[in-house]
C-alpha cells in the first residue's frame, strides 16, 4: 500500500470536498462564508438539516 500523498494538503482537500458534498444535499447554491471546526459528515448533515428548517 502506497501511503504517500500526491499533495501536501491532500487531507484538507478531502475535508473541504466532503463539506461541499454534504452541502450539495440542500439542492440549491449556497453563497456564504463557512468555518468548520472539527467537522465530520454527521455534523455536516445536522447543519444542512437546520438550514432546511
Amino acid at each position: 500500500m502506497n501511503l504517500t500523498l500526491r499533495f501536501v494538503n491532500r487531507l484538507l482537500h478531502h475535508k473541504i470536498l466532503g463539506f461541499l458534498e454534504d452541502l450539495s444535499l440542500l439542492g440549491t447554491f449556497t453563497c456564504a462564508h463557512f468555518l468548520a471546526y472539527k467537522a465530520s459528515h454527521n455534523l455536516h448533515i445536522q447543519f444542512t438539516q437546520k438550514i432546511l428548517r
